[in-house]
């Protein structure tokens, strides 16, 4: 493991039905960040939620079980997360990165 800097997390709080054209917007964002070169994107489902409407969206009840909550992750340099960012809600904080190397190094 050896230190590789600060970087920039974007974290975009979505729902699962959240649409770009026909497709889903978390999709979109890993198709843009992947064309963009940034170097991680990370998609996570979740279980319940709510959002701006205070309406509990939870996997527990049948009838509720739609627009779950979807957090989709970005890392990368500064500046390229701040251009990549574009409009919208979104959270953005500093972190440092490690990495991991495969193998054992002597």
């Amino acid at each position: 493991m050896r230190p590789a800097g600060t970087a920039l997390r974007l974290t975009l709080l979505l729902g699962e039905d959240d649409r770009h054209r026909h497709h889903p917007l978390h999709r979109e964002v890993v198709r843009r960040a992947r064309a963009a070169g940034l170097p991680g994107v990370t998609v996570l489902r979740g279980d319940e939620g709510y959002g701006r409407h205070w309406q509990v969206h939870t996997t527990r009840l049948v009838d509720r079980a739609e627009r779950l909550p979807v957090v989709v992750i970005v890392v990368g340099e500064p500046a390229a997360i701040r251009a990549f960012r574009g409009e919208g809600a979104a959270l953005l904080d500093e972190v440092d990165c490690i990495r991991y190397s495969r193998g054992r190094r002597r």
